[in-house]
Order: C-alpha cells, then sequence, then structure tokens
C-alpha cells in the first residue's frame, strides 16, 4: 500500500493543501518533510495514516493520545467540516501474489471488486471527514473508475473490521517515543490500530518482543525467521545503525526469558575492538533506531506468516523525526541505508536535521512553512540535497543564511576580519566601531583591543 497524494483541508493550520507523493506516475518511495516546530508536519503523517486505516480505526487515532486530529478550524477563514482526501496505490508483487509453503501464490484480495482479478492494481481513494460541531469521524472509500455507493463505506472499512490481518495493505507508523521493551512475552494486541498507535502519543513498541512472540506462540520457523531476517536487515547496511555486527535474541533458559537484560544482546565494533553487550546498555540512538526496525521486520512478518525478504518488504512506514537521538554522522547515512535495504518500501518521515536530507533528491523533499496564519507548502525551487556543502543546505533548506549560526560568532568573525585590515574604508571603520560597542556590551571582545581609526576620504 504506497500513498499517491492526500489533501487536507480545515485540518489544523492547513486551510486546504495538497501534497503529492509521486515521481511520474508512480509513488515516490521517499519523502522527508521540513518545517519549523509549529507547521504540522507530524499531523500529515498522521492524516495519512487515519487515511490508509479507514474511517473506524480513524476515529479511534483520532480521539487517542494528543486526541481531536480532525477538529475544524473554526476561523473566519476556515469554518465547516474537516476533511482528508487521500489516494493510494499497491504492490505489484503483491497483487501477482508470493507462494506460500505450499508454493501456491497468496495475492492482495481487494473487498468489492469482482473475482476477475484487473491486469495491474487499482487506485484506491480514501476519504476521512467530521462535520462541524462534531466529534465523530466519518469516511468512505472506493476503487478508482467505480462510483462510491451510498450504502456501502467502502473497501477500507470491510477490510480493516477482519480481525485477522489482510495481507499486502501494510502500513506502519511510529512516533517520536522510540523504545525497546522491558519485558518479553506473547504480543496479545495484534492489528493495524497497533502499527500506527505510537504516532497518536505514548505508545510502547513490540519491537524486540516479535522474537518472544513468534517462539512462545510455537511458531518456530517464523521465529527463526525473524531473527535472520533483523540481522539481514540490520547488517545490509554498515550506515543504518553502525558499529553492530550481530543481534542475539534467543530465549536460552527460563531465567533469560524472564529478563530480557540477560537475554537481548548485540555485538558491536568500535575501531578494532569487538564486544557483546545487552541492548539495555546501548545508547538511545542505537535503541530507538533498532526499535523501530525490529518492530517494522516483526510487524511485516507476522503478516505474511513466513520469512520475507527484505527486498520484496512493500508497504507505507511512516516515522516522525527519523533523526531522533542519532549522532550527524549515523544521520547522514541513514536515507541511503534504508533506501538500500527496502527496495520497495515507501518512507514518509520528518526531520529537523540538514545531514538526513543529504541522501535525498530534490523532489524527495516537503517543505513547510507559516503563512498568515496558515501552514503551506514552499515550492521555491532549491538545488538536489546530496549535491550541497553544509552552509548552502542550511540557506536552501532551512532558511539560515549566515554562514556562521550562532549570530555572536558571526559578529566575532565579522570583527576579527575588519580589524586585520589595515587599509578599511570609513563604512567598514564604521561597522568595525559598531561591532566593537555591540561586542563589548556581550563581554565577547578580547581584552586590551585598541582600533586604529581610518580618516573618512
Amino acid at each position: 500500500m504506497y500513498i499517491r497524494s492526500v489533501t487536507l483541508k480545515n485540518v489544523k493550520l492547513f486551510r486546504e493543501q495538497k501534497f503529492d507523493f509521486l515521481r511520474g506516475h508512480e509513488p515516490r518511495m521517499w519523502t522527508v518533510v521540513l518545517g519549523e516546530n509549529g507547521t504540522c508536519k507530524t499531523t500529515l503523517l498522521q492524516a495519512v495514516a487515519m487515511a490508509a486505516s479507514g474511517p473506524t480505526i480513524a476515529g479511534r487515532l483520532g480521539a487517542s493520545g494528543r486526541g481531536d486530529l480532525l477538529r475544524a478550524l473554526r476561523t473566519r477563514r476556515a469554518s465547516g467540516e474537516a476533511r482528508i482526501n487521500a489516494e493510494f496505490a499497491f504492490g505489484l508483487g503483491g497483487h501477482q501474489g508470493y507462494p506460500d509453503e505450499n508454493g501456491i501464490p497468496y495475492r492482495r484480495k481487494y473487498p468489492e471488486l469482482p473475482e476477475d482479478r484487473p491486469d495491474h492494481p487499482p487506485i484506491l481513494h480514501s476519504q476521512l471527514y467530521q462535520m462541524a460541531r462534531s466529534d465523530e469521524i466519518s469516511g468512505i472509500s472506493w476503487y478508482h473508475g467505480k462510483k462510491p455507493r451510498s450504502s456501502s463505506p467502502g473497501p477500507l472499512v470491510a477490510l480493516r473490521a477482519q480481525e485477522d490481518i489482510e495481507p499486502f495493505w501494510f502500513v506502519a507508523a511510529y512516533g517520536v517515543d522510540r523504545n525497546l521493551p522491558q519485558s518479553s512475552g506473547v504480543i496479545e494486541r495484534i492489528g493495524v490500530q497497533e502499527r500506527v498507535q505510537s504516532l497518536f502519543g505514548n505508545h510502547s513498541l513490540s519491537a524486540t518482543r516479535w522474537a518472544d512472540h513468534f517462539a512462545l506462540t510455537e511458531n518456530t520457523t517464523l521465529a527463526e525467521a525473524y531473527r535472520e531476517t533483523l540481522n539481514a536487515v540490520v547488517l545490509a547496511s554498515k550506515d543504518l545503525i553502525p558499529g553492530l555486527t550481530h543481534l542475539d535474541l534467543a530465549i536460552k533458559d527460563a531465567s533469560a526469558q524472564r529478563n530480557p537484560v540477560e537475554r537481548q544482546r548485540v555485538r558491536e565494533r568500535v575501531a578494532a575492538v569487538e564486544q557483546e553487550l545487552p541492548i539495555v546498555w546501548m545508547s538511545q540512538g542505537f535503541q530507538s533506531s533498532l526499535a523501530w526496525i525490529a518492530d517494522l521486520v516483526g510487524q511485516i512478518l507476522q503478516e505474511a506468516q513466513t520469512g520475507v525478504p527484505p527486498k520484496d518488504m512493500e508497504g507505507l512506514v511512516l516515522i516522525d523525526e527519523i533523526d531522533l537521538h542519532l549522532h550527524p554522522l549515523w544521520q547522514v547515512g541513514i536515507v541511503q541505508a534504508l533506501k538500500t535495504v527496502f527496495e520497495k518500501l515507501q518512507f514518509v518521515v520528518t526531520t529537523h536535521s540538514p545531514l538526513v536530507i543529504t541522501g535525498c533528491e530534490a523532489d524527495e523533499v516537503i517543505r513547510l512553512d507559516r503563512v498568515d496564519g496558515e501552514v503551506v507548502q514552499v515550492t521555491t525551487p532549491a538545488p538536489p540535497p546530496r549535491m550541497l556543502s553544509g552552509t548552502e543546505l542550511y540557506w536552501n533548506y532551512f532558511e539560515l543564511p549566515r554562514l556562521i549560526p550562532n549570530p555572536v560568532g558571526q559578529a566575532i568573525y565579522d570583527y576579527e576580519r575588519l580589524a586585520r585590515n589595515g587599509a578599511r574604508r570609513a563604512d567598514e571603520q564604521a561597522t568595525l566601531e559598531r561591532l566593537t560597542e555591540t561586542l563589548s556590551e556581550l563581554k565577547q571582545l578580547p581584552e586590551g583591543t585598541v582600533l586604529p581609526r581610518v580618516e573618512p576620504e
């Protein structure tokens, strides 16, 4: 399941904005959303997650955590209903089908479509809306070219209402609370809402508990596939989780099962030294990255009920602040590493880091800004970020115009440059004296500074 476009109307500070996630006519596999705090980056991800989940689950999500996402803005400019219109595509692999344990292709089902399957996956429209003075979220979905029926809420409701997960309609979302679980055991709640809940507030990820779940439910084949696949993912690129050489999530005995500190361990290499450590001893950046990656792999295998090579994993993944807790060296490599490992997964992520977008092309970046009280998409052309220097990234994508970000540091730089110039013009002398006064007040001027004067010409 891939997002093609989403239009938000009267959703928080969006009056009416359409966002495209296409390259040509096909879904673009990567989108990074930029913007200052308060430009509704998280809201955009939440809206996509809700539209992909259908109105029933969207109602639960919208009323949970940070709450009331779809409450319409009652201003002079915007009144009436809040609305989300989204358009989704589907992966060809799930459409054609993957062989099950008996070698028989298992294909994606399309509720409310005739049994004779189309040659290509259909396009799905999902619409959510909340009327003025109402707390209820309603919605409808339909396939492109098929007129929606008023008597039916559409295929998404039929699909998401099932207790069992229907394969190949995959969406997962991760908020800023990404921690490894501190307990073990079977995972009780499984479903689409669980996959996206963390984006809407405090919600513990299943993460590495999937190893316990598959083993304790006696699905030994899936347990082994999970350990092998997760190791294959995290070791496929040295930039995904730098330094990691092996993950050990096996249940060794009853005592270790009760104590994940003793059981879940990693091997890492720093310089020429390799050592084995408990996962909970690792840095927060390490743990937060491993948490969502381990959860993603577990969710995909749980849906498929068989091993899935990373290159064949399909679906939509939403991540808020992908740079969370990551050192700049990790930020530089994260996007390209994920592109290399997950060729068919579509990522829509937010970030505040210019280093994250160094792995992006120009069309993979969406920038948001606030204009006259509403959030709009900035469409000013900018060079491909992967080709830019650090200063150029700040200038073109974050609108930080100074060579030196700290204004005091810039003043000191300008002061020293002018002070070293013995042939200053009168205007430069005036600037130097102004900087001298400013830096003296800030107590940033070197002691004993004597400035030669230059008489005006």
